[in-house]
């Protein structure tokens, strides 16, 4: 995708900031955000379940992917709540392909626009890749303020991996990211 804007990240602690500027990323699987407590929880994050016509369908991708994806969240807008600590991503293009660099071959990388229109209970039975961008591109209406973009990862198959947390040093991001404080 080429025209992303410029997009943020708040972090809450300095180790965090170095992390990211030494390269060093933390992709969660929508598992993690599920089990998580708090602002960022969701509890359908991932999920490809629904109810149609009064009929419950049930995704059997939802607990055990089978294609795991990652993914590391960014905003078009500054996020306090997440932390004063405010990493800008100028071109959002070259972090990805840093990323896909350091990648098995034949992993996709991608960035998109998070939609705010999840709901467990649907109106029209959705087709093959809307449930793929339910499942990972859309998001309940209470998160809309976020105004959230991913870059999502997607290992080749039959590559998987069952912890919540995948972290990838993709080398030195001083130049593409950049730092400052917001608040105090």
């Amino acid at each position: 995708m080429r025209d992303i804007p410029i997009l943020y990240r708040c972090l809450s602690d300095e180790t965090a900031v170095n992390n990211h500027l030494k390269g060093y990323l933390w992709f969660r699987s929508p598992k993690y955000f599920r089990s998580i407590e708090g602002r960022g929880k969701d509890s359908l994050e991932g999920i490809g379940s629904y109810i149609f016509d009064g009929s419950a369908y049930r995704d059997i991708g939802d607990e055990r992917p089978i294609q795991p994806a990652f993914l590391i969240s960014f905003s078009e807008t500054m996020l306090p709540d997440y932390g004063r600590h405010v990493l800008r991503l100028d071109n959002p293009n070259d972090l990805s392909e840093q990323v896909t660099d350091r990648l098995p071959k034949g992993s996709k990388v991608c960035w998109r626009k998070i939609k705010y229109d999840k709901t467990i209970v649907l109106d029209s039975e959705p087709s093959p890749s809307e449930g793929w961008d339910r499942k990972y591109f859309s998001k309940p209406p209470k998160f809309e303020s976020e105004k959230e973009w991913r870059l999502v990862m997607f290992l080749p198959m039959p590559l998987r991996l069952l912890n919540n947390t995948l972290v990838i040093g993709v080398g030195n991001l001083i130049g593409v990211l950049s730092v400052q404080c917001i608040g105090g």
